[in-house]
């Protein structure tokens, strides 16, 4: 859209979800008439479900929707409506907190009381809702919500802001700005999985960005003080109804800036560690949305930890990531988990991934000894480091090491720049799967590719 001109087209809609949930009953010009949002929601999704449902063949599908806690019946018969117009003859609607509680606490009992903080592109949600009893409602009890106008679109114009502070560029340019947000967003999403994104500002110039550099960005522009505002107002709405903090079962991380890990930490540092809750954020509710879908089992889940071996500059040491985690269920819903792969020198041309098991319920201690992947220049390859010894430290054991996959990038990268994004899924038959998208080309570059038997 951006690219096309349109963004500010008098008939691109903007903040539809806001109007929609507040019921407004403008109407703008669009196609030479007047229409309401409901009508441009409306004229927008069913051309993409029909091309989704003719996708599907003759193969019965569910649709299902994901709404705002405390939607009314009627969003849901609006949105049967646009699934009917589809050709999607079985619909189901089920609200966020029961979709990510589908998702993050399978064995919850009615009436237990959680959290889910809910913070994507435009808003910041917090609600604490009860588990509902009716399975085929999908529906959750509401004690306390509260919410702000704020999440990660307005932390993309602020990482640009600081981009085009340091590059020395007129930060009214309103031009200026607009080719660089695209890269900031990127920047911002990067940082979400590593400590460094560069920025490209112009052909010769790139600033780099860092984890405390977004931090201190969050922190000084009111960010972090914004969604402890909202946890506190949840909370005190929550208290009029004779439910306090320490009654919360858990608290869910949703929504694609609860990614950022700087956030996460404040949320866990707000609350006992133990109650957050952070499986993938990002797509949390949809995962929640298809389990309730196709009640997938519960009963078959992944028995040990699987992670992927990094490096952590602060301890100048190797360090583990969980990709997997103990209890997963098999197969699952979607991805398990998203990474992005940085170049260690310029001119490499495949990047491999070392997948650990750990048996052991911690961590291991920081600079514990790990077996490495070395890719030399010259395109060779091969293992350094000591042997792992299974029920060592950590209790971790390098599981892929006589199958290493490398993935190829073409052209070579550049030291330091995040040139691949690897999502993994697990399939039926606990196999771990894993595919990669050049971020450089945009192009596919593996997918589905087996990488490691789970158990």
């Amino acid at each position: 859209m951006a690219e096309a001109g349109l963004r500010e087209d008098p008939a691109t809609v903007k903040w539809m979800s806001w109007y929609l949930r507040n019921r407004s009953p403008v109407r703008f010009p669009a196609k030479g008439r007047l229409i309401s949002y409901p009508e441009a929601a409306s004229d927008f999704i069913v051309p993409v479900l029909s091309a989704l449902r003719e996708g599907q063949g003759s193969r019965t599908a569910e649709l299902v929707f994901v709404v705002p806690p405390g939607s009314d019946e009627s969003t849901g018969g609006w949105l049967a409506e646009i699934a009917g117009k589809s050709g999607f003859s079985s619909v189901r609607v089920i609200d966020a907190p029961a979709a990510a509680a589908a998702a993050c606490l399978p064995g919850i009992r009615q009436g237990e009381p959680f959290m889910v903080i809910d913070i994507g592109g435009d808003r910041t949600e917090v609600s604490i809702v009860t588990a509902g009893g009716d399975e085929d409602s999908f529906r959750s009890r509401v004690l306390g919500s509260a919410s702000a106008d704020t999440g990660g679109r307005v932390i993309d114009r602020w990482l640009c802001d600081e981009v085009m502070q340091r590059a020395g560029l007129n930060p009214d340019d309103p031009l200026t700005g607009a080719r660089l947000l695209p890269a900031c967003r990127e920047a911002k999403e990067a940082l979400s999985c590593s400590d460094f994104a560069p920025v490209r500002v112009s052909e010769s110039e790139t600033v780099s960005m860092t984890g405390k550099d977004l931090e201190q960005i969050l922190e000084s522009r009111g960010f972090f003080a914004a969604v402890c505002s909202t946890i506190e107002q949840a909370l005190n709405s929550a208290f009029s109804r004779g439910y306090t903090e320490a009654t919360l079962t858990a608290v869910i991380m949703a929504g694609g800036t609860s990614s950022i890990p700087c956030l996460q930490e404040l949320v866990k540092a707000r609350f006992a560690a133990g109650r957050v809750i952070i499986d993938q954020p990002l797509d949390v509710l949809v995962r929640g949305a298809a389990v309730s879908s196709c009640g997938t089992s519960r009963t078959d889940r992944i028995q040990y930890e699987y992670a992927i071996r990094v490096w952590n500059p602060p301890t100048g040491a190797f360090d583990l990531k969980t990709l997997v985690k103990a209890g997963t269920p098999v197969p699952s819903q979607g991805p398990v988990a998203r990474i992005r792969i940085q170049a260690t020198y310029d001119g490499q041309a495949r990047m491999g991934i070392p997948l650990y098991e750990r048996q052991g319920a911690g961590r291991g201690p920081p600079g514990q000894s790990f077996r490495e992947l070395v890719v030399r220049q010259s395109g060779t390859v091969e293992v350094a480091g000591e042997e792992d010894q299974p029920g060592g430290p950590g209790g971790s054991t390098w599981i892929n090491e006589r199958s290493l996959m490398l993935i190829p990038v073409d052209p070579p990268a550049v030291r330091g720049e995040p040139r691949l994004e690897v999502w993994f899924s697990i399939d039926a038959s606990r196999q771990l799967r894993a595919s990669a998208r050049d971020i450089r080309t945009g192009k596919l570059v593996m997918e589905n590719h087996p990488l490691a038997q789970l158990r």
